[in-house]
């Protein structure tokens, strides 16, 4: 199983609902052990498991990034370090440049 950055063409509870947009964060496994972790110790409030964000708190969202950077910079070494950090690099990308896409919100499960 994987843990991802999904969008749903309506509500994500309605068994009609499309996935419109996802992008992998992590192997369960290693969003459980880590970035769980990082996300408690850094008090984030939006990017977080089975958390939600909408387009208008992308700025926040990405503020929430830069602070898991820290995080994983002070915690993390070798390939633990590699696969949090550039995938954090990656989301910093693609999450404003999917933004605009729709108004749906996006969620993290």
């Amino acid at each position: 199983m994987a843990v991802d950055l999904i969008r749903f063409n309506g509500d994500w509870n309605n068994k009609k609902s499309e996935i419109i947009f996802s992008y992998p964060i992590s192997s369960e496994n290693f969003f459980r052990n880590i970035w769980t972790v990082a996300i408690t110790e850094s008090k984030l409030k939006l990017f977080k498991d089975w958390g939600n964000f909408t387009p208008n708190q992308i700025n926040e969202v990405l503020d929430e990034l830069c602070i898991l950077i820290k995080w994983c910079d002070d915690n993390l070494t070798g390939n633990d370090h590699f696969r949090m950090y550039s995938r954090i690099e990656e989301l910093m990308i693609v999450i404003p440049k999917e933004a605009p896409n729709s108004n749906e919100p996006f969620y993290i499960f």
